[in-house]
């Protein structure tokens, strides 16, 4: 997924391959990757997210139950 925030850094964010069963048996991405043009990458554990939306803004991941990322809303500063 990519945004563009206005007249800002455009930032991507991608879910990594990498899955782990949790203790209900689901599986979800790990890790979550911030690149901010190609050059500040921050590989960061779902329950460590809030670390980097100090960064960004606001960041929430909503995942659709499959292991993808089902929506992304964030507010860019």
């Amino acid at each position: 997924m990519y945004f563009e925030s206005f007249g800002k850094a455009p930032i991507s964010l991608t879910a990594s391959q990498s899955t782990h069963m949790n203790q209900s048996n689901s599986t979800q991405p790990r890790l979550l990757i911030i690149d901010i043009l190609g050059v500040n990458r921050a590989r960061v554990r779902r329950d460590i997210k809030s670390d980097i939306s100090d960064a960004i803004g606001r960041l929430d991941i909503h995942w659709d139950g499959t292991g993808k990322i089902g929506r992304i809303d964030t507010n860019i500063k």
